[in-house]
């Protein structure tokens, strides 16, 4: 019933009502598998609309989400909901320092390697958010290759649009890392590519009028950052 109350904006405002709510969802990602289902789809709705940030990430959401993304089944809801969830908190600068400082790239790599479809699209929007800011730069190299992968294989097979997006804006939100950019170019050595041609090959039209993280214009109002 939260859930589903949570899918509208008008329902996440009743929800927000309950002081605690947010804290015992957070606490419930813990439990059992039947209460976990519905608690992480709740939290990623209420997330989404920026709610309730600090009272989950004093609660331990980030710990919680990891060890979801970990652990839990390839094609489940469960991961689903919480990539969702993270990529959510991962839009807030609060929520991007803490997942970077939980090591959660490498296990997003993973799923970017090995995920389904819409796994590896999630894990991507993750990583894209979470390379935004300094530190998420620099620990995002383990998600290059993959993310290039990706990037190449929905573009070489007309894949899923929003997937080559999502992992087109990650590689470029990284790329602001100069030593990103070299492993960038290894790997295009390594396939036998220019790394102009790679970037040729998985760029993509970004529209102004198409929501974020869709358009370039949203994109490019975060400042480059002084990395080197």
């Amino acid at each position: 019933a939260l859930q589903a109350l949570s899918q509208s904006r008008d329902g996440c405002q009743v929800l927000m009502e309950c002081a605690t709510l947010m804290t015992t969802l957070t606490h419930s990602l813990t439990g059992a598998a039947p209460v976990v289902r519905p608690c992480v789809g709740t939290l990623a709705n209420l997330l989404r609309l920026d709610l309730g940030v600090k009272d989950v990430l004093a609660a331990g959401i980030v710990p919680a989400l990891h060890q979801i993304i970990s652990t839990a089944r390839r094609s489940s809801d469960e991961l689903r909901n919480a990539l969702q969830a993270l990529w959510n908190l991962s839009n807030t600068h609060d929520g991007k320092v803490a997942a970077v400082a939980e090591g959660v790239l490498p296990t997003l790599s993973k799923k970017v390697e090995a995920g389904t479809d819409e796994v590896k699209r999630l894990a991507a929007g993750c990583i894209m958010a979470l390379a935004i800011n300094k530190e998420g730069k620099i620990a995002s190299d383990v998600c290059v290759v993959p993310l290039l992968e990706l990037a190449l294989a929905n573009s070489r097979s007309h894949g899923n649009t929003n997937t080559l997006k999502d992992a087109v804006l990650a590689l470029k939100a990284a790329a602001e890392y100069p030593p990103t950019r070299k492993l960038i170019e290894k790997y295009a050595r390594s396939i036998n590519k220019d790394p102009a041609r790679i970037i040729s090959e998985i760029s993509t039209p970004m529209f102004d009028s198409e929501p974020w993280p869709g358009s370039l214009r949203y994109v490019n109002q975060w400042k480059a950052e002084e990395v080197a």
